[in-house]
C-alpha cells in the first residue's frame, strides 16, 4: 500500500495505491497554504479509506520542479513518514511524470510546468519515454524552437500556452487535472518498488523551477 505525494504545483494530489489502482485520492488547488492543506486532504484521505499510517508500506513522491513554498511541503512530509514508519521512499522528477502519462512510439514529448515570470521548465523525451537532456527554463517560443516538428507538448503549463502552441503547429496533450501525474507516480513507484530501487532518504530534495528569492 503506497501512499503517493505531489505538491510541485498548486493543483495538489495525495492517494493511496495498491496493486496498479489508486485505491482513493484527494486533489486540490492551493494558492498559498499547502502544508496546511497537505495535512488536511492526509486526515481526509485516512478516514475515508479506514487505513493508518501504519498501513502504508512505501512513499511515492514527487519532487518537482515547482514552487519552492510547494514542492518543499510534500517533500518535508514525505521524508519524514518515510523515517519515522522506517519505509522505503521513491521519489520522482514531475516532469517525467507528466510526460509517461502521454508517451507514445510515435512522437517525441516535451512536458512543460509553469516557472513564473512568463517561463516554464520542462524536459524533452524521445518516443522511447526516454529523457533527451536535463530540465531546463525558458519561454514558450524558445522552448517550441528547439523542438523537432513530431513533438507532442503535454503537462500544466498547456493550459496556459495552448493557443501560443497551436498557432506555432505543435500537438498538444489537454492538461484537465492532475490525476493522470498521480496514476504516472504510482504506476512509476511501483516498478521501482519491484525492482528494489528505492531512494536513500538523505538523498531526497524538492527540485526548484526557479531559484527561491531571498530577502
Amino acid at each position: 500500500m503506497f501512499l503517493l505525494i505531489d505538491t510541485s504545483t498548486k493543483n495538489a494530489g495525495i492517494a493511496v495505491y495498491d496493486n496498479g489502482q489508486l485505491i482513493n485520492k484527494q486533489i486540490w488547488f492551493s494558492q498559498y497554504n499547502h502544508s496546511q492543506e497537505l495535512f488536511v486532504a492526509l486526515e481526509n484521505l485516512f478516514s475515508e479509506t479506514k487505513l493508518t499510517i501504519s498501513d502504508i508500506t512505501a512513499i511515492g513522491l514527487a519532487l518537482g520542479p515547482g514552487g519552492y513554498s510547494s514542492v518543499r511541503s510534500g517533500v518535508s512530509v514525505g521524508k519524514t513518514i518515510a523515517y519515522t514508519q522506517k519505509i522505503p521512499i521513491f521519489g520522482h522528477n514531475t516532469l517525467d511524470l507528466e510526460a509517461s502519462a502521454h508517451q507514445s512510439d510515435e512522437m517525441k514529448t516535451c512536458s512543460v510546468i509553469e516557472a513564473g515570470k512568463s517561463v516554464l521548465s520542462y524536459a524533452v523525451f524521445d518516443e522511447s519515454g526516454t529523457r533527451i537532456g536535463p530540465d531546463q527554463v525558458s519561454d514558450i517560443e524558445s522552448i517550441i524552437e528547439d523542438l523537432d516538428d513530431n513533438t507532442l507538448i503535454c503537462g500544466e503549463g498547456v493550459r496556459t500556452y495552448e493557443d501560443t502552441i497551436k498557432q506555432l503547429g505543435y500537438k498538444i496533450a489537454k492538461w484537465d487535472s492532475q490525476i493522470p501525474r498521480i496514476e504516472a507516480l504510482g504506476s512509476k513507484t511501483q516498478e521501482r518498488h519491484l525492482e528494489g530501487l528505492a531512494n536513500d532518504l538523505q538523498d531526497i530534495e524538492p527540485i526548484y523551477a526557479r531559484p527561491p528569492s531571498i530577502g
